[in-house]
């Protein structure tokens, strides 16, 4: 279980998705994702908000690199270059 007092935005962690029904473009599984936001203060429903990672690219990705960051191998302890899926 994370504890969102030890983590920091930017932070990559191992996160499991759960799997969609029916299948979709949802990213779903064990991946890694980055750390987007941290609940802070008395909040009604603490939330660790995340946005998952993929190395699957296309021109989707390299036509919106605003929307579509891209995280090099070894950002965090990734093992490969990896795009930030913030949709």
């Amino acid at each position: 279980m994370l504890q969102p007092d030890l983590l920091e935005c930017g932070d990559v962690v191992i996160v499991s998705l759960p799997i969609s029904t029916p299948r979709g473009r949802e990213q779903q599984g064990t991946r890694p994702a980055v750390v987007v936001g941290i609940p802070w203060g008395e909040v009604r429903y603490p939330m660790l908000m995340i946005a998952p990672l993929t190395t699957q690219s296309g021109s989707w990705a390299f036509n919106n690199p605003s929307l579509y960051p891209r995280l090099l191998a070894d950002a965090g302890g990734l093992s490969l270059s990896s795009i930030v899926l913030l949709d």
